[in-house]
């Protein structure tokens, strides 16, 4: 690129900030880095980091410009990936947590048909057998919900505070 115009590997569109950065610098000295585009030699884009220094002589005074140009597309490549795995993740957790809600209702329904039940037996019946039977239909299945409840307390699960016994 020595001696040819940098415009030869600036997109068109990135030009008039380029101007205007290149403009400010002249005016103010320094340095200046920013990220931008710039054109392979088969046209397509790379991004870049641009830093652009203003030059100057023996006397302070800004004589020209100089800019380092470095390849981010590992970077933006890894950046991408990055946001697809959280987008993956993140979808990933929406599916178990309606799993988890669905898993809580069909394991919930039956159960409390089956307390229910129980309640109706003991209240209903006058034998001692019965009753008896009832009664651990009826703490059984009171046992496993509450069981049931605390493996599918979500809130629970995703603190990581969920202990078996």
């Amino acid at each position: 690129m020595l001696g040819k115009n940098i415009d030869l590997i600036v997109r068109k569109d990135e030009r008039e900030k380029r101007i205007h950065n290149v403009a400010h610098l002249l005016k103010s000295g320094g340095s200046y880095t920013y990220e931008s585009h710039r054109l392979r030699r088969d046209g397509t884009p790379v991004p870049v980091s641009i830093t652009i220094s203003s030059v100057k002589d023996s006397k302070g005074e800004v004589i020209g410009i100089s800019g380092i140009h470095t390849d981010l597309t590992e970077l933006k490549d890894a950046e991408e990936s990055l946001k697809r795995a959280k987008e993956e993740a993140e979808a990933a957790n929406s599916a178990k947590s309606e799993f988890l809600s669905n898993m809580s209702y069909e394991l919930r329904s039956p159960l409390n048909a089956v307390v229910g039940f129980s309640d109706i037996l003991l209240l209903q019946s006058s034998d001692e057998k019965t009753l008896y039977l009832a009664e651990k239909i009826k703490d059984s299945g009171q046992s496993l919900t509450r069981l049931i409840e605390e493996l599918l307390d979500l809130d629970r699960i995703e603190e990581g505070k969920v202990r078996m016994e």
